[in-house]
């Protein structure tokens, strides 16, 4: 499930088997390997000088890009299948019990957490101050970047296992019966019977 990710000229992977490879982009030189402890399944963050790795029992590891060295570890208490995404040395980690985690990228210290009660499936998103997410019910969640607030929440009553994605202030979702939504995140400032711009399967 994992898409490698690249920085600087290395290309970072991570497998199901547990480990973390650092390889040349021009050579395939492996320059690195670190073993996790646990199964990896989704793609890590890279970043100048260090890769993020969330793995499956809800851990998020931070190595150094040069050496694979562990800087810290941010240990969620829940399994994990969605990857994080960074922002402004934030990292935002969704887990299994419906947890999205802000954590400092240098120190692996929580900021904040929401709790929206159902598996988050998909990698959160960003526009402008807010972070938008799906949980497995079909649930989208838009909460504030710096509070940890709920913005707003807009449920589409067909489940999801997908990651949504914004292009200006539009997000779009699909679900597991082939229906896509666009949802206008400016709705966050009326009501939420205006939120849906448009439905179609």
């Amino acid at each position: 499930h994992a898409s490698p990710a690249v920085s600087g000229g290395v290309v970072f992977l991570a497998t199901g088997d547990a480990r973390v490879l650092a390889i040349d982009e021009e050579t395939g030189e492996l320059l690195w390997e670190r073993k996790t402890n646990g199964p990896v399944d989704r793609s890590p963050i890279a970043t100048e000088s260090t890769v993020y790795v969330a793995l499956r029992d809800g851990r998020l590891l931070a190595l150094d890009s040069g050496t694979g060295d562990i800087r810290w570890v941010f240990r969620s208490g829940s399994n994990s299948s969605a990857t994080p995404t960074i922002l402004d040395g934030v990292i935002y980690f969704g887990t299994g019990s419906g947890t999205l985690h802000a954590i400092d990228a240098e120190t692996g210290k929580e900021l904040w957490n929401y709790s929206s009660g159902n598996w988050i499936v998909g990698t959160p998103v960003i526009y402008r101050n807010v972070i938008a997410y799906t949980d497995i019910s079909g649930d989208v969640w838009f909460i504030d970047i710096h509070t940890g607030r709920k913005r707003m929440e807009f449920n589409s009553l067909q489940a999801t296992m997908s990651s949504p994605a914004f292009l200006g202030n539009t997000l779009y979702m699909g679900t597991q019966k082939g229906t896509i939504l666009a949802l206008d995140a400016n709705a966050l400032e009326y009501r939420f019977e205006r939120a849906l711009r448009w439905w179609r399967t």
